[in-house]
């Protein structure tokens, strides 16, 4: 079964719900499943179960079905939805997962899925670019957000940490992006093994690793706006820095991300007032280490420019909206990260 075709996806779905949750012997979709306009990493699919007794409640609700594209992305898929339910736990405003299938015979496909409820709301970005009058607000919000995140005790955190971030930095993305066998890339990463003492005493804090306005989906509640974080794949425990750097970073690159064209200008427009708020906004909260900050910043942008370069793979095993991410994303984020080495490192 395909996980990029909804019909597939509702039949293999409804066959495991059937065969694996108390009360949803009958169960079905109400209707075709729906994509959502945006997913980087994964197919996500929203959809509604009927047909379920009360024993399986809390399957009634709306729901998000994450698809991951490979059998290798096991391992990914069990550590988000672990961590989805430890930070849930704590009260933190993510979904908790109701499912994690990971194990290859465990279901008619061949990579790994999670079950969520579905977060109703839209994502900041448009929330930013669509009500530029509450923009301050949003973005003190998501600075809060992360914020209270990085204070969550990671006592039985299920991210593995047993070595400086930096190093988890070099050992998870290093080869990857030397493969590519770029000359500026690699001085680049050169320069990240200059500067590595830079960073390499931390305070460890769990770190959401993808945290921008994309991945908080917003819903005006009154004179209030209440927040969900998702994607949580590229999670991990380290230097809140690393965090607090993507953050500012995508903030310069959001108008990138904007289908509208009106919401794309603004977007342009925006970015650095937004970038230069949410400093402050997590600064008032927690002191900003600048040479840190600058550090992480070349090495989201030199891994960014990798992962944009290797959206040339054939499209069938992209998403929609990989394959309208422009080549010219990936110059401009590596000529910013040698601009960043020549004023931080060199």
């Amino acid at each position: 079964m395909r996980i990029d075709d909804p019909s597939d996806v509702a039949a293999g779905v409804t066959e495991w719900v059937r065969a694996n949750v108390e009360g949803a012997a009958n169960a079905a979709f109400t209707g075709p499943l729906e994509a959502p306009s945006a997913g980087m990493s994964t197919f996500i699919w929203f959809g509604q179960l009927d047909g379920l007794d009360a024993s399986a409640a809390r399957w009634r609700d709306p729901l998000a079905l994450r698809m991951f594209p490979s059998p290798s992305d096991v391992g990914v898929a069990e550590l988000e939805g672990s961590i989805l339910d430890f930070v849930a736990g704590h009260g933190y405003p993510a979904p908790r997962p109701l499912a994690s299938v990971t194990a290859p015979a465990a279901s008619a496909f061949p990579t790994p899925w999670l079950v969520l409820p579905r977060v109703s709301g839209q994502p900041m970005l448009n929330a930013i670019t669509a009500n530029p009058l509450s923009a301050r607000r949003l973005i003190d919000d998501l600075a809060r957000l992360q914020f209270e995140l990085h204070g969550i005790d990671i006592a039985g955190c299920p991210a593995p940490y047993s070595a400086p971030l930096i190093d988890q930095w070099f050992a998870r993305y290093e080869q990857q992006i030397r493969a590519l066998a770029d000359p500026r890339a690699n001085r680049v990463l050169d320069a990240l093994h200059t500067g590595q003492r830079f960073v390499a005493d931390e305070v460890p804090v769990i770190c959401h690793g993808d945290f921008h306005p994309l991945n908080i989906l917003s819903r005006r509640d009154g004179d209030r706006w209440t927040h969900a974080v998702i994607d949580w794949t590229d999670a991990m425990i380290g230097d809140r820095h690393y965090d607090v750097a993507r953050t500012i970073a995508l903030f310069g690159l959001a108008s990138l991300a904007v289908s509208n064209p009106l919401e794309r200008t603004a977007a342009r427009l925006l970015g650095p007032y937004a970038a230069r708020d949410y400093r402050k906004a997590y600064g008032r909260r927690a002191a900003l280490d600048q040479r840190r900050l600058d550090y992480w910043t070349i090495a989201h942008l030199v891994r960014g420019w990798a992962q944009v370069r290797r959206l040339d793979q054939p499209a069938d095993a992209r998403t929609a909206a990989a394959t309208q991410v422009s080549p010219k994303v990936a110059d401009t984020m590596l000529r910013r990260a040698e601009r960043l080495v020549s004023a931080t490192i060199d």
